[in-house]
């Protein structure tokens, strides 16, 4: 602020006798006044007499009676964005927090320049908001978010305070009414600090129990919490069936986690997909090759090698479904251990990972390529849709196929009996 510059109240014509806060400038040019907000005579008075820098210009319009003075305001200030012309909020720190004035950007580092707003009695704006899922309930009277409201304190910015203002609004449930929004109002997806007793000693990462469906803090990537973590590890040291050598895998629950992997898929499953998708063995055979398929891609398989299994396969007789799965557990187990992988850590790793991509995973499935066709029957070949040449095709990336595939499987060609092969064969020519 210049030397020929000032700050000070004067009337302005409220008909409610409220006073401006102006910027005075006075030089050879004349006298300017710039409004910067406007207060209540109480409340100007209080300024005054909290604050050197600011003075009456014109003297105070309705003096106090002798021996009567105005009781000192220490003035703080904090953001909102409600409005954004004047985002900022200005308050009397020593009445409790009571709001003053809505000002601007502007008028906020006059006061500042002029020593009536010190630097730690102003909030930064806050970078973390609580929001309902309920639409119904009101947190503020911002009428463009009023489901959300901006955290105070040390929880406006620091993210740790505000998961723990998150997890007391939703009494330690992982999946409660409340969640948090940065400041673009994007959802933040964080895991809710659980209740002592469910926590591990010694450790700070967030996770949801894959049994008892509580938050906890424990170790990076550890399935449980730590009572059913122990109630899994006895379970599977009674069991007859082989264990997992924890100290092998470095990662804590493995042992017990190995035993039940299975049945912790199915709650995601039935989340991200739904019963109905969750149980269509078809739709389940076309995403276990596509993974399969995308496994041995990264590991160095060749289109052509994988043609030429395609072949191999489907020209030997169908075999029995549960010998096949044992089969697939065998030679991945097999395939990570001459790739140095832990399958059980990377199983571990990605069911967490899944857990965060629910939406994205849905659209993703959305826009996958529906293979149609006959009714399948089980012990025959047809039990595909999509025909052996079919396969070979796409996985050599034939363009005529894109398209041409789901058409030319079985039961989809005209004047050709459902379940029958394709007019093409297996050969695929």
């Amino acid at each position: 602020m210049d030397l020929y510059q000032s700050l000070g109240f004067r009337p302005f014509g409220d008909p409610q006798r409220r006073l401006m806060l102006v910027l005075r400038t006075h030089d050879l040019s004349g006298t300017d006044y710039d409004p910067l907000f406007s207060v209540s005579a109480e409340d100007a008075r209080g300024i005054v007499a909290g604050c050197d820098a600011i003075r009456f210009i014109f003297g105070d319009p309705e003096p106090l009676a002798a021996g009567n003075q105005a009781e000192p305001i220490e003035l703080a200030a904090h953001h909102d964005g409600r409005d954004e012309k004047c985002p900022w909020v200005l308050v009397a720190a020593n009445q409790g927090g009571r709001e003053i004035a809505r000002m601007s950007g502007r008028s906020l580092a006059l006061l500042q320049e002029a020593g009536a707003l010190s630097e730690d009695l102003v909030s930064e704006p806050a970078k973390f908001f609580i929001a309902c899922d309920r639409a119904v309930e009101v947190l503020c009277e911002d009428e463009a978010h009023p489901n959300r409201r901006p955290l105070d304190g040390s929880a406006a910015s620091d993210i740790k305070a505000a998961i723990e203002v998150l997890r007391k609004s939703n009494e330690g449930l992982m999946k409660g009414p409340y969640h948090l929004e940065d400041a673009a109002g994007e959802r933040i997806h964080c895991g809710i600090p659980g209740h002592d007793a469910r926590n591990w000693p010694c450790t700070d990462y967030t996770g949801q129990c894959r049994s008892c469906g509580h938050a906890f803090l424990g170790p990076k990537r550890a399935p449980a919490c730590k009572p059913c973590y122990d109630l899994m590890e006895r379970q599977a040291a009674e069991s007859p069936m082989p264990k997992v050598n924890g100290e092998l895998t470095g990662q804590p629950g493995l042992a017990a986690a190995a035993a039940d992997f299975q049945h912790r898929v199915q709650p995601w499953l039935l989340e991200c997909f739904g019963e109905q998708i969750s149980k269509d063995r078809q739709e389940r055979n076309h995403r276990f090759l596509e993974e399969a398929l995308e496994l041995v891609q990264a590991n160095g398989c060749t289109r052509s090698e994988a043609m030429q299994l395609v072949d191999y396969v489907f020209d030997r007789p169908v075999g029995e479904l549960h010998q096949e799965a044992g089969g697939v557990m065998v030679t991945l187990a097999a395939l990570c251990l001459a790739a140095d992988l832990d399958m059980h850590a990377e199983a571990e790793r990605e069911l967490a990972r899944v857990w965060t991509k629910v939406d994205k995973i849905r659209a993703k499935q959305a826009a996958k390529p529906k293979f149609t066709g006959a009714p399948a029957q089980p012990g025959r070949l047809e039990q595909l849709c999509v025909s052996p040449g079919d396969l070979r095709r796409m996985i050599e990336g034939d363009p005529e196929c894109a398209d041409g595939v789901i058409a030319g499987a079985p039961g989809n060609q005209p004047g050709q009996t459902s379940g029958a092969p394709s007019a093409e064969g297996e050969n695929g020519k």
